[in-house]
């Protein structure tokens, strides 16, 4: 079997200017990068069971309360 022949290039495409790759090809680059987004999803969905569970919730706004003398409601 005869090997491929690589195609032939001229000398300007040699020089051709190519951005630099941000993120590179191996594994242990892509593992970090799925860590991090991990942490940052885990901690929003950690806040908000937390916020929407045992936060401070404020003052009550509104004051409803039901005596002998009928309803009363007092809005702060």
């Amino acid at each position: 079997m005869e090997p491929l022949a690589t195609p032939a290039r001229s000398k300007a495409t040699r020089n051709v200017w190519r951005p630099k790759r941000i993120m590179s090809d191996s594994p242990s680059s892509n593992n970090f990068l799925y860590l991090i987004v991990g942490i940052l999803i885990a901690a929003a969905v950690g806040f908000s069971i937390y916020y929407f569970t045992e936060g401070d919730g404020g003052p009550d706004k509104v004051e409803i309360s039901v005596g002998e003398d009928g309803v009363k409601i007092d809005g702060n």
